[in-house]
């Protein structure tokens, strides 16, 4: 049994602009949106007729929503999953359109931590086999992004990233709203794929072909990868920094207190020596 997660994007403003930014003329951004969404469908559709014993997990990532998982295909009674799959979406994007969520940064790491955490639990249930057997099993999961930057949530992710790499999980990483270095990175730890999405015309293709299993999708050669660290002050990437000792949060200059962790650091300064007053109308001691 393979699972897939599929995490998407759960902020309706960043659908709202997105669909906006790739319309054809006024008035179809509804159409932009459908697009995206069907190809979601046939993505996740594909993958479950590979194999019976396949696992559809569909997650949405956001603030505000109350279900992060949509849809999951062992424990759904409809046998429709196109269905469940839109409507879990459009009910998602509700849902965050309702909470003020008008967010430029995403909101990653509590996601993908259950995503991982389920295709372990799906691996270790499906089989009655050793721990290295277990180990061998790949899980995939797929991030449809469309925020580039994910704030302070650096250090949490690299971990995550790293956490899948340990347990054979493959992260790749269709972004619809420009390059994330991040993002570049979960997919050059993990032995994925990263792509950027220019017109939506191409989303099909690239899910079918670059994200796919191993076996079959395309293996095209990876691009080079930024590993600079985004300081959590002013969440940019910078090459030279401070690291909190505490948190390992990355700054861009020294901070007394800590932004992410609130620890209190304290540099002591070496006193100057302080020259002897000489009297007025007295001769220098000599030099020795």
């Amino acid at each position: 049994m393979t699972s897939l997660a599929v995490l998407v994007d759960g902020s309706a403003c960043a659908w709202g602009a997105f669909a906006e930014a790739k319309r054809e003329k006024p008035g179809m951004e509804k159409e932009v949106l459908t697009r995206a969404f069907r190809s979601i469908v046939t993505f996740s559709n594909v993958h479950l007729s590979l194999a019976q014993s396949n696992q559809l997990l569909l997650y949405a990532y956001g603030n505000g929503m109350s279900k992060k998982l949509l849809y999951d295909s062992v424990r759904s009674d409809n046998p429709d999953s196109s269905s469940c799959i839109i409507k879990g979406i459009r009910g998602a994007l509700r849902e965050n359109s309702t909470s003020g969520d008008a967010r430029k940064c995403g909101v990653l790491a509590a996601t993908l931590a259950t995503a991982i955490c389920q295709i372990r639990k799906a691996a270790t249930l499906g089989t009655n086999k050793s721990e290295e057997t277990i180990s061998g099993q790949k899980g995939r999961i797929v991030i449809i992004s469309l925020l580039p930057d994910f704030g302070s949530q650096h250090s949490l992710l690299m971990n995550l990233f790293f956490s899948a790499h340990k347990h054979d999980i493959c992260i790749d990483v269709v972004s619809l709203g420009g390059s994330s270095a991040l993002l570049q990175q979960a997919a050059d730890i993990t032995a994925g794929v990263f792509q950027v999405i220019h017109k939506i015309e191409d989303l099909p293709r690239i899910l079918m072909t670059r994200c796919l299993p191993v076996s079959i999708r395309d293996s095209t050669s990876f691009t080079t990868v930024d590993y600079r660290a985004a300081c959590v002050c002013h969440e940019k990437l910078v090459s030279n920094g401070w690291t909190c000792s505490v948190c390992l949060a990355v700054l861009c200059s020294f901070m007394a207190i800590c932004p992410s962790c609130g620890a209190v650091f304290k540099i002591t300064v070496p006193r100057r020596k302080r020259k002897r007053p000489t009297e007025v109308g007295a001769a220098p001691s000599p030099r020795p």
